[in-house]
């Protein structure tokens, strides 16, 4: 499963242009993209590692071979 020693992800908030803002956690609370990679690094999201596109970090599913828990398979809140 996507987490579980802090924090674990619950589900990506988008937009409407399919843009990931933020990430809602286990224990409800919702922080943005920012928040969420500074987390992971800090490792108080498990399950998930920090990934770069040019000059934007996000989150990204630490492969374990089910696909079924993966970020982009889990709930979407748009906010």
């Amino acid at each position: 499963t996507v987490g579980s020693v802090v924090n674990d992800t619950a589900a990506e908030v988008t937009i409407s242009g399919g843009t990931v803002t933020g990430y809602q956690l286990s224990d409800g609370r919702i922080v943005s993209r920012e928040s969420g990679v500074e987390l992971a690094k800090e490792n108080q999201i498990q399950g998930v590692g920090v990934a770069h596109n040019k000059d934007t970090e996000y989150l990204k599913s630490i492969p374990d071979g089910t696909q079924d828990n993966n970020l982009s398979h889990l709930p979407t809140v748009h906010g």
